[in-house]
């Protein structure tokens, strides 16, 4: 029993080793009301322009909507770039669900926060 015990923690030991080098995914919770979140933004792709959202609506890129995993819809959210570039947007729609990304921003939310060109960015977003 006490020999079972002892290679069990090996093995565990050398599961958890495995994962010491990995980098963390970004966050993908929800704030908490009047709380905060970190992870990384991207923006709805031209052929998504005219397209139905999850909450039904059409996705207007002039418009500054955002998709989340579990954000309810209608929830507005401020979303700070790391250059201090910073916009309001609505949820409207559910993803990212490929890569790190937490949002997906419309193309005019993309282009106040300057990443347009490089195509994601570091942010931080707040529920107001």
């Amino acid at each position: 029993m006490r020999f079972t015990m002892s290679i069990l923690a090996w093995l565990t030991s050398l599961s958890l080793a495995g994962c010491a080098n990995k980098q963390p995914l970004a966050p993908t919770f929800p704030p908490t009301s009047g709380g905060c979140s970190v992870g990384y933004a991207t923006y709805y792709a031209k052929k998504f322009e005219g397209r139905r959202t999850a909450n039904g609506e059409t996705y207007d890129p002039r418009k500054k909507t955002a998709a989340h995993r579990s954000l309810p819809f209608g929830t507005e959210i401020l979303v700070q770039s790391s250059t201090g570039r910073s916009v309001v947007v609505r949820i409207n729609d559910r993803g990212p669900f490929r890569g790190r990304a937490v949002l997906d921003l419309s193309h005019e939310a993309a282009d106040e926060l300057g990443i347009l060109s490089s195509g994601n960015a570091r942010i931080r977003f707040c529920r107001l």
